[in-house]
C-alpha cells in the first residue's frame, strides 16, 4: 500500500463528523458508489443516501463508516470535502413506519421537477429498512 494519503473532511450542518488523513474514501455518488484514492482526478459529485467509508488505517477495523443522507463532495488535489445533509440513525428504525412512508411517497403524483428529491427521500427510507434488518 502506498504511503501517500488523502485529507478527508466530512461535515454536516451540525458538526464536523470526520477530519483527518486517510488511505481512501468511498462515497455514495448519484451514479453509484465510488472510491477516492491518492492522486484521484478532481471532481464534484452529488451524493445520495448511502454508506460513506473512510479508510483511516491498513485494516478494515480502522474504517470510519457513516450512513449519510445525501449531499455533495468535492475532490481536489488529494483533498476530499464531503458536505452531507445529515446522518441516518439506524438504531431504532420502525420498519412499518418506513414502509408506510415509501407507500405514501409512491402514491403521490410525481411531477418531473420533484422526481430527484422524491427518489432521494425513497433511497433514505429503503436504506434505513435494509440496514436495520442487518442488525
Amino acid at each position: 500500500m502506498s504511503d501517500k494519503l488523502i485529507h478527508v473532511s466530512v461535515i454536516s450542518p451540525e458538526k464536523v463528523l470526520y477530519k483527518g488523513n486517510a488511505h481512501s474514501a468511498t462515497l455514495p455518488g448519484i451514479q453509484g458508489s465510488f472510491t477516492v484514492l491518492p492522486d484521484h482526478v478532481n471532481i464534484v459529485s452529488l451524493l445520495e443516501p448511502g454508506i460513506l467509508t473512510v479508510a483511516t488505517g491498513p485494516e478494515s477495523k480502522d474504517d470510519v463508516t457513516l450512513i449519510v443522507d445525501g449531499g455533495f463532495v468535492e475532490v481536489s488535489h488529494n483533498n476530499v470535502n464531503a458536505l452531507i445533509e445529515g446522518i441516518i440513525d439506524i438504531t431504532n428504525v420502525d420498519i412499518e413506519k418506513e414502509k408506510k412512508s415509501i407507500d405514501t411517497i409512491l402514491g403521490e403524483l410525481i411531477p418531473q421537477e420533484k422526481r430527484s428529491k422524491i427518489e432521494s427521500a425513497l433511497a433514505g427510507h429503503r436504506l434505513r429498512i435494509s440496514m436495520s434488518q442487518k442488525k
